[in-house]
């Protein structure tokens, strides 16, 4: 299922100011894999992710995507152009334009693919909008193909004309993972996807990663203090405490390991992590 390295983080180190949040985090996520990140409230998860998406630019360290057998230095661009290597996200507290339909709010997501990536590029489209011409027909025609299939993968083709706002919250959820989809990613970043979700609702959540990476080419990095579906759905499991990386496998070894049971509970070693502990709480 899974493959060669595509995303590498060697060395992450983050302060702000005196508070060093985080300090030589290293791991990989591998082409076609879902790999989940973990660890009690604090230990630096979202500053990881924030470096990873260009929210941050670290203090020290590497962060290198493979994409088509070329590296891309992750920490070294923009971070507007952290979506066009490849690197799409979602966020623990919905991001999406409530006034907007389900289907703007996904076409909002092609404007690269619309205007191109260059000044040149963007005033090519804009003179060809002005006078109609076939270029900028076709462009809007394909953004409205792609924005209607996943609309469409994610259960809300009947929703594609309501206000994003107004949808329920399950659906909004999938709503944003469509958006962060239309940008067609190699990596999709997903922070707590499954907080504020009924049983049902993670279910059919977890489904949906797992066909993202199935069937339509992004591997998977998520944040997530739903132990249950942590277990469930991930290839490999890396988890932090305090800024630093304390164990890295299988999700089965990272239940039954020493280090990780006294980060969460508290607890000696011969006690595994439950499956189903529902350790839920805040991003860190």
């Amino acid at each position: 299922m899974t493959g060669t390295s595509l995303l590498a983080v060697d060395g992450l180190t983050m302060r702000f100011g005196g508070l060093q949040a985080v300090d030589r985090v290293s791991f990989e996520v591998a082409c076609g894999e879902i790999a989940a990140l973990i660890g009690p409230n604090g230990a630096g998860k979202t500053t990881v992710f924030n470096c990873v998406t260009g929210f941050y630019r670290p203090t020290a360290g590497q962060i290198e995507l493979t994409r088509d057998g070329r590296a891309l230095a992750i920490e070294r661009l923009a971070g507007h152009l952290i979506a066009r290597a490849g690197i799409a996200r979602t966020f623990q507290n919905i991001r999406l334009f409530p006034h907007m339909t389900a289907l703007e709010n996904l076409l909002i997501a092609r404007h690269n693919a619309l205007t191109g990536t260059s000044v040149i590029a963007g005033i090519a489209h804009a003179v060809s909008g002005l006078f109609g011409l076939p270029l900028t027909r076709r462009a809007e025609a394909d953004a409205t193909e792609i924005a209607r299939l996943w609309l469409a993968r994610v259960g809300l083709v009947d929703d594609a004309d309501r206000p994003a706002g107004t949808l329920p919250y399950g659906a909004q959820r999938r709503l944003e993972i469509a958006r962060a989809m239309c940008t067609e990613p190699v990596l999709l970043c997903v922070d707590e996807p499954a907080a504020g979700l009924n049983a049902g609702e993670t279910r059919e959540l977890a489904q949906l990663l797992r066909n993202i990476r199935d069937h339509y080419g992004a591997s998977v990095l998520l944040i997530e203090h739903h132990m249950a579906m942590v277990m469930d759905l991930s290839d490999h499991v890396v988890v932090l405490d305090h800024g630093h990386v304390i164990a890295d496998g299988s999700a089965e070894a990272v239940r039954h390991d020493p280090k990780v049971i006294r980060a969460y509970l508290g607890e000696e070693e011969g006690v595994a992590l439950p499956q189903g502990s529902g350790l839920h709480g805040e991003s860190a």
